[in-house]
């Protein structure tokens, strides 16, 4: 039920390969995942997290939105309806948001009092999914269907009302700049399958210029874009519209997704082909490490996308693993020593006596 306080579920333990410390929130057996990479996850103060979580494990089980501070206490939960679509954390995160059906539904995270904000009209039941706020708290965006395509749907969030603001064949990856009133998304619109930018106002969506992203976000409030190349391509880049050109962050493994802090120093990517664990990027030194290994067992499977994402401060990243065999949500504990560390360029070991190799930024992997 809605408020009720689930016992602590949480098992510590320290990645065997790097030494951070490393907590299991979820470990019973019912399905438990964070979000995408692209959306916040965290309170301002990074200390509460909110993942979803089904209520039992058997296909089609209905699923909740769950609150939890990161040392997995006080995990809450905060819904019982059945067919919840689409979760945003309120910038301020005092509330957390979904649609129910064509219904935009809050929650206080502490009072847990539900509200109806309001109701898209124009739009079938069966949202496809919600991006984030924007930094002033006004909108959140979603995507739901329209007819026989995709609509992308700016939702007021004092209530006053909604507007479409485009439509396609498919549209996914809705993305809210933290810092502006831009948003991203991928999908086809009129026969062009493109990485797209829409004011949050409207106007018609444009092309974003680079176009070599497999997955991307904003980097924090920059107003940069940045994101993992396509394969071959083996480098997280960025991107602002008004740029001549890319620049490359990092290079090296092939980064999958990533995700980046409120203030833009900060990216948490994780590594597919082969799977090499969840890497920190230290954007202005263009510096990265081995953070942990995240242990999922098949890239394409349920919780085989561990999706990271990083807490505004930096310290925390959440991501999902189904090494149990059931998708569980992790979190791990960023050092401060690795965080110096790659502020100033400067190699990362873990702690003696683990494996073999570390990175040494600018360099790559090494043996020692």
């Amino acid at each position: 039920m809605r408020g009720q306080t689930h016992n602590s579920e949480r098992v510590f333990r320290a990645d065997p390969r790097g030494g951070v410390m490393v907590v299991q929130l979820t470990s019973y057996p019912r399905a438990s995942w964070n979000m995408y990479f692209e959306h916040n996850h965290f309170t301002p103060n990074s200390k509460t997290v909110i993942i979803m979580r089904q209520r039992e494990l058997r296909p089609g089980a209905p699923a909740d939105i769950c609150r939890c501070d990161i040392d997995g206490h006080n995990l809450i939960q905060l819904t019982d309806d059945e067919g919840i679509c689409g979760v945003a954390l309120s910038r301020d995160g005092r509330h957390a948001y979904y649609l129910h059906g064509t219904t935009l539904k809050r929650v206080a995270m502490d009072t847990f009092e539900l509200e109806e904000v309001l109701h898209v009209s124009d739009a079938q039941p069966g949202g496809v999914g919600m991006a984030g706020q924007t930094g002033d708290g006004r909108y959140l965006f979603c995507t739901m269907r329209v007819g026989d395509e995709v609509g992308l749907f700016r939702l007021a969030t004092d209530g006053s009302g909604t507007q479409l603001l485009c439509r396609g064949s498919h549209l996914n990856h809705v993305s809210c700049d933290p810092g502006h009133d831009v948003v991203s998304f991928g999908g086809t619109i009129n026969g062009r399958s493109r990485l797209w930018v829409i004011d949050a106002e409207g106007g018609a969506p444009r092309e974003f210029p680079m176009q070599r992203f497999a997955h991307c976000a904003w980097l924090g409030r920059t107003g940069r874009m940045q994101g993992c190349l396509l394969p071959p391509g083996r480098a997280i880049m960025s991107m602002a519209e008004g740029d001549a050109a890319p620049e490359t962050i990092v290079a090296g493994p092939y980064f999958w997704h990533s995700g980046a802090s409120l203030d833009g120093e900060w990216i948490v990517a994780d590594t597919n082909w082969p799977d090499q664990g969840l890497m920190l990027v230290h954007v202005a030194t263009r510096s990265f490490t081995f953070l942990c290994d995240a242990g999922a067992a098949d890239g394409d499977s349920w919780g085989g996308h561990p999706e990271p994402a990083i807490s505004p401060d930096g310290s925390v990243v959440i991501f999902t693993s189904n090494r149990t065999g059931i998708p569980q949500v992790y979190l791990a504990y960023v050092p401060d020593e690795m965080k110096q560390a790659l502020r100033h360029s400067l190699d990362w070991q873990g702690e003696p006596g683990v494996a073999g190799r570390h990175y040494m930024p600018r360099h790559g992997w090494v043996c020692v």
